[in-house]
């Protein structure tokens, strides 16, 4: 069966070489091991059991529990599905972090206004050096252009598109 056909409430199978499909609150096992990785960065995968926890039991010691997104690495069970979709713990942490706004930080604020500065300060000797040689004409005016053009693509900072780059706000509105 797909993942995103089952519903609260249905009995998963799982087996070694499984992904668990949504979180699914463990009711029978045989050496039941998850690599949880994903969720709680645990490097050693973990045996689950099947006894009631207390209920603010964190997620990494949530030991008769299977989350969304990980792997059976052994063993066997059988879960019943109790969240699906946004409602998984990894749906929740994914959530969370579209939901987050990107904010600069002071350092970047700095760094975006240096660019800027130099880039100004860039264009406007470029200006005024292209008015010069035409003034002095020892060069034909295509041959300062091409100069002048490599002067400004030479002195620009390379990190500049990168640090100065406006990111466009998420929205949850549907397009």
């Amino acid at each position: 069966m797909l993942a995103r056909n089952l519903v609260v409430g249905d009995v998963v199978y799982l087996e070694a070489g499984d992904n668990v499909p949504t979180d699914l609150r463990l009711v029978d096992l045989d050496n039941l091991r998850i690599q949880e990785s994903a969720l709680t960065g645990e490097s050693d995968s973990v045996a689950k059991t099947i006894n009631p926890l207390p209920l603010n039991t964190p997620i990494s010691d949530q030991t008769n529990m299977a989350f969304a997104s990980t792997g059976v690495t052994n063993g066997s069970g059988l879960g019943i599905v109790v969240a699906v979709g946004e409602n998984t713990e990894i749906g929740k942490i994914s959530t969370t972090v579209q939901d987050m706004k990107h904010q600069k930080s002071p350092l970047t604020k700095e760094l975006d206004q240096l660019g800027a500065g130099i880039s100004w300060f860039i264009i406007i000797s470029s200006v005024i050096l292209f008015v010069f040689g035409m003034f002095l004409q020892i060069y034909s005016i295509p041959v300062l252009a091409m100069a002048i053009i490599t002067m400004i693509v030479g002195s620009m900072p390379e990190g500049l598109p990168a640090s100065s780059a406006k990111q466009i706000p998420k929205t949850n509105e549907p397009s």
